[in-house]
């Protein structure tokens, strides 16, 4: 059987491709699929279901081969032999069983050109789309492991009990809304570690996948044969996060520490339930989810190329971005430049809370989105109100930059403080209380205009800096050290590398 060759869409009507598969009851039978083109503007006469699933191993403790890029298994596309990997094989035998409808599929491995880089970026920024139209959204979450059917019975039926049996209890009082529903759904420890198991599968972990569950009309969750939906394991999130915080915040034993031990450690699901609902409560033209906190999200998450971790939070955000996915630039190159872009856009640097020096290939003052962060250095609002601001080191002054032509270079206005004399076992440095355990010994502690907080800056050769980090200096952090600027005597400019 020959190979198959992609035709090329036409990106002047935003055309896809869609696949149909044809259905058996025969779980072992060879996969055919037809795939074929259609606009974005014909999709509403089109009925078609997204999938979501991970391309590599989708279960923790599989099969090496789940995850082998070049384990292939051989499918029928429009009568032509095409490879797909193990993970999406897997995925189709079993939507292929419980499938009610022939609706088509759109599956990314399959109706974008992997190998063309230009129809990768016209698709890429389609994603949103394709998902926010779709019939509902297939998230395949692998094989049935064990416990995996009685986590989502158990799922639907926490659903229930939270969304319809107290709601009005929940309302009236917190913690008796809390508990009746605990009693009703029950504590038994194998029920939430196996809802635990489910949560904490790969599908979770990657990046892509946030975007695809978040922006989708309605989604399904399907492990083998066995779903539950979206918004069920919405709920069931809820109550868990309910539980671990109220038992948090009172210093109150709540019945259930069982709930209460597995919403600790759901760190990625908990997070998407942080998107999920503002998206889904917003209009079509407005976006409760700001880029900062989606990217913030999503550099938890793990993805194969380091340039999804900015395009896959993009697709998070409603509304139009300037921001156009490339995939024929490099990784440096890709977070230098949405750097560049998203400080001129929001007139702020406050980006720079995200950054730290890099031996990867990227300026020292564009966040590194290939490594994962868990928290900033200095927690700069107050937990109470997150509109109060609890520093204050450039006096509220908005921040003067400017770039260099090719944008390797961001050039900020302030004034130096003390360099860094000695660094200890504590990184003490001056008189400074808490400093980044990057820090050495001839670093230069600077406070520049825009900048909530001092900031450690490396002297080289060149008469540039390197981006270190924040810092916390006692003395400086309420404008003291631009007292000099705004007497006019001090304007001292300081390069970035």
């Amino acid at each position: 059987m020959p190979a198959f060759k992609y035709e090329k869409l036409n990106p002047k009507v935003s055309e896809i491709r869609l696949v149909r598969l044809s259905l058996t009851d025969v779980f072992t039978d060879d996969i055919e699929l037809e795939i074929f083109r259609i606009s974005l503007s014909d999709l509403d006469h089109e009925p078609y279901v997204p999938l979501s699933y991970t391309w590599g191993m989708p279960c923790h403790g599989m099969s090496p081969d789940w995850g082998d890029p070049t384990r292939t298994s051989t499918v029928s596309l429009n009568g032509k032999s095409y490879e797909i990997r193990l993970s999406l094989e897997s995925a189709l035998r079993h939507i292929r069983g419980v499938k009610k409808n022939n609706l088509p599929l759109w599956i990314d491995a399959v109706c974008i050109d992997q190998t063309n880089i230009p129809e990768r970026n016209s698709q890429v920024r389609l994603m949103r789309q394709i998902y926010e139209r779709g019939s509902y959204t297939i998230i395949w979450l692998g094989p049935a492991q064990e416990g995996s059917k009685l986590a989502l019975y158990k799922i639907e039926e926490v659903a229930n009990a939270r969304r319809e049996q107290f709601f009005t209890l929940l309302e009236k009082d917190r913690m008796a809304g809390l508990v009746a529903i605990i009693e009703a759904v029950g504590t038994d420890s194998e029920c939430w570690l196996a809802i635990r198991q489910v949560l904490s599968c790969v599908w979770w972990s990657r990046a892509w996948v946030f975007q695809e569950a978040v922006v989708s009309s309605h989604a399904v969750l399907l492990c083998g044969f066995d779903s539950a939906s979206i918004s069920d394991v919405m709920e069931t999130l809820t109550l868990m996060s309910d539980i671990a915080t109220e038992q948090a915040d009172n210093s109150s034993h709540v019945t259930g520490s069982e709930i209460v031990n597995q919403a600790w450690v759901l760190e990625n699901a908990m997070s998407l339930l942080r998107l999920w609902g503002p998206y889904q409560e917003t209009s079509p033209d407005a976006s409760a989810i700001d880029l900062r906190d989606a990217l913030f999200l999503v550099r938890r998450l793990d993805a194969t190329d380091p340039r999804d971790k900015i395009y896959a939070a993009l697709g998070l955000v409603k509304g139009s971005s300037t921001i156009i996915p490339d995939y024929s630039r490099g990784v440096g190159e890709v977070y230098r430049s949405f750097a560049r872009q998203y400080i001129e856009e929001h007139q702020t640097i406050d980006l720079l809370e995200e950054c730290s020096l890099s031996a990867d290939d990227i300026v020292s003052w564009a966040p590194n989105y290939s490594r994962k962060i868990y928290g900033h250095i200095l927690e700069k609002h107050s937990e109470r109100d997150r509109s109060i601001r609890l520093y204050n080191a450039s006096r509220g002054k908005s921040a003067k930059f400017s770039f260099s032509d090719d944008s390797k270079t961001l050039t900020l206005v302030g004034c130096y403080s003390d360099p860094i004399t000695a660094v200890g076992p504590k990184w003490k440095f001056s008189n400074a209380s808490n400093i980044l355990d990057a820090t050495y010994k001839g670093d230069v502690v600077c406070v520049v205009l825009g900048g909530e907080v001092p900031y450690v800056i490396r002297p080289k050769k060149n008469g540039h800096y390197l981006f270190v980090g924040e810092c916390y200096v006692h003395g400086l952090m309420d404008g003291q050290a631009l007292q000099g600027y705004e007497e006019g005597n001090v304007e001292m400019q300081i390069i970035l590398d």
